[in-house]
């Protein structure tokens, strides 16, 4: 199931049209922080479950497993069951932000790398 053009222009603009992780411009996707499963679901396609990421990072974090353990310390990967808006994501600047469904993000008072 693809992402909704509407849904994919919010993540963008929210995301600074940059990887979350690397901060590059080039070749970006969007990942589903969650597995959405054979198929697909649209539960997954809500702006809290979506980031932008280049097609690089994108593939690393399915292929690799220490890259997948770094993308879920990082919040770029959660489990199906939960909630993506209490799990903050590391953007490429080094803060975490909660990011919700209502296509806006929070900083994490306290949490920073780099």
């Amino acid at each position: 199931m693809s992402v909704p053009a509407k849904t994919r222009r919010l993540v963008f603009e929210r995301d600074g049209h940059e990887c979350v992780h690397c901060g590059t411009t080039e070749g970006l996707t969007i990942q589903h922080r969650a597995s959405r499963g054979m198929g697909g679901s649209k539960a997954y396609n809500t702006l809290a479950h979506l980031i932008v990421m280049c097609a690089e990072s994108n593939q690393r974090l399915e292929s690799s497993a220490v890259f997948a353990d770094l993308g879920r310390a990082m919040g770029w990967k959660i489990r199906r069951t939960d909630d993506p808006e209490t799990i903050p994501v590391r953007y490429a600047d080094g803060d975490f932000w909660y990011i919700n469904s209502r296509g806006t993000r929070i900083l994490a008072e306290g949490e920073h790398i780099g």
